[in-house]
């Protein structure tokens, strides 16, 4: 197929895929972005978490969220 590449192993085995997003329609780089959403979640999902109303007053502290913004919100 063309844009796409495999790397191998020693043995011939495959490895991983090299895929040319330019060449691929819209509908596979969306479905690229997911499964790279899915690796990231996955990296991320023994790490620690913080409760939403947490980090909303934290963000709201440190002036990354404006008054109107964090009003918006019911704790």
């Amino acid at each position: 197929m063309k844009g796409i590449q495999y790397l191998t192993d020693n043995k011939g085995g495959k490895t991983a895929m090299l895929i040319d997003l330019k060449k691929h329609d819209k509908r596979l780089n969306n479905l690229i972005e997911d499964m790279l959403d899915v690796v990231e979640c996955e990296r991320i999902k023994d790490e620690p978490t913080v409760p939403f109303e947490v980090a909303v007053k934290s963000l709201y502290k440190k002036d990354r969220i404006s008054k109107k913004v964090y009003d918006n919100f019911t704790f």
